[in-house]
Formats: structure tokens, C-alpha cells, sequence
């Protein structure tokens, strides 16, 4: 799906963002952190550009982020990490 988005959409588009985040979640359950956190990143990176840092995938981003930091015993940069996320939700209730 990913090289299909990447090929019609280019690599800046939202749809290309959800495709890296969903290889990040299924990185993270097989135990591939670092590789998990590059797809993250690049999710992250795209959602920034497209939506702004108060958005709410941004947020989510954050967490799938916080999620494999935590996965890998990184707690403290887990914790900094959901408060972002947490913050950014809070502010759009």
C-alpha cells in the first residue's frame, strides 16, 4: 500500500502519513523498535507539514511514538512524549 501511495500521491501527502503509521504499530508488535520509530518519525513529520502541531493525528503520532518508546523500557521519553500527545487533546475538548 505504501509504495502505491508514495507512487500516485507523493511522499507528503496524508495518506502516505497513515501507511507509515500503520507499518510503525505493526513494527512495534513485532519487536522492531528502531525500525517502528523511523515509520513514526516519517508519520509525524508529514502530519506536522500537512496539519499543524495542535491537530489531533499529530496527537496520535505522539502516542504511537510514546507507545514503542515504552515497549522498549524508554520510559521517561515514553512519558514526555503521551504529554505532548495529552496536551494536544485537551486543547481541542
Amino acid at each position: 500500500a505504501l509504495e502505491i501511495r508514495l507512487d500516485k500521491l507523493g511522499n507528503r501527502h496524508l495518506s502516505v502519513a497513515l501507511s507509515y503509521n500503520n507499518m510503525g504499530v505493526a513494527l512495534n508488535g513485532q519487536g522492531k523498535y528502531e525500525e517502528a520509530m523511523k515509520m513514526h518519525e516519517k508519520a509525524l513529520e508529514i502530519r506536522l507539514g500537512k496539519l499543524g502541531k495542535r491537530h489531533p493525528s499529530v496527537a496520535s503520532s505522539y502516542n504511537d511514538m510514546g507507545v514503542t518508546l515504552n515497549n522498549q523500557g524508554k520510559y521517561e521519553e515514553a512519558i514526555k512524549i503521551h504529554e505532548k500527545a495529552l496536551k494536544i487533546r485537551l486543547d481541542k475538548l
